[in-house]
């Protein structure tokens, strides 16, 4: 799976600049979502409203190629697909797994997960588990 630079349809048709037995054709969009306050309990009760710290998560995906998670769109990480034993010439398979990523998270009440893909690659999110610490006083 490749990715070609922005093309301009004109009279229904892309050219593209090699060739292609299929190509998948479409606006291009940055999909972004962000999860609600993550209540994790805490010793003294609920997480909601204290400090929180998110340290690392792990991502279960489908068939998935991108994407960037942080607490913000100015402090993201990429989730990283490719090996030091992937040959550079070829592309990067679609993957199925789990991924984990660190995260840029700081102490914050109410801590969110945010979640960004730029590029032109599918990416279907089964779970995400989040490793914090919430601070019970303070």
């Amino acid at each position: 799976m490749g990715l070609h630079p922005d093309e301009t349809v004109f009279g229904g048709n892309v050219t593209l600049d090699y060739d292609a037995t299929v190509a998948h054709v479409g606006l291009s969009y940055t999909p972004v979502w962000q999860c609600l306050p993550i209540e994790a309990g805490g010793q003294d009760g609920p997480a909601l409203s204290k400090k929180q710290r998110i340290s690392q998560i792990r991502v279960l995906l489908h068939e998935s190629l991108g994407g960037k998670f942080g607490p913000d769109s100015d402090n993201m990480d990429e989730i990283l697909y490719r090996t030091p034993g992937d040959a550079l010439d070829t592309a990067v398979p679609l993957y199925n797994g789990y991924k984990v990523v660190d995260f840029r998270g700081d102490n914050e009440r109410d801590a969110q997960i945010r979640f960004e893909q730029h590029q032109a690659f599918p990416v279907t999110i089964v779970a995400i588990f989040a490793h914090m610490h919430t601070w019970d006083r303070g």
